[in-house]
């Protein structure tokens, strides 16, 4: 791994690397229902690799901003899939407002 990091463009493709896998991440809500479980854990196990040459590359001062960034992606997206279905379910079963008598 050593010998990776000291290549001339190794800093460059470590970041490269964390910017597709996060236009990737972020491509997986448009993918088929049937589909997005198994991208998720795609999109998971390829993280972790890019995430370790990250850190190993940059530090870890970069190497905590990119997980922070993955976990960004990777839990907001269930999160606003949830709001989004209580929102949906709040205006079905809401009760229409009566005249003041």
């Amino acid at each position: 791994m050593t010998a990776l990091a000291a290549q001339p463009y190794a800093g460059e493709a470590a970041l490269l690397m964390v910017v597709i896998w996060a236009v990737a991440a972020s491509l997986v809500p448009f993918l088929r229902l049937r589909w997005r479980a198994t991208a998720f854990w795609v999109v998971v196990a390829l993280g972790v690799p890019a995430l370790g040459w990250m850190t190993f590359v940059w530090g870890p001062g970069p190497g905590v901003l990119a997980f922070a960034l993955g976990l960004s992606v990777l839990v907001w997206q269930p999160l606003d899939a949830w709001r989004r279905r209580r929102e949906a379910y709040a205006r079905a079963h809401s009760v229409p407002p009566t005249a003041a008598e």
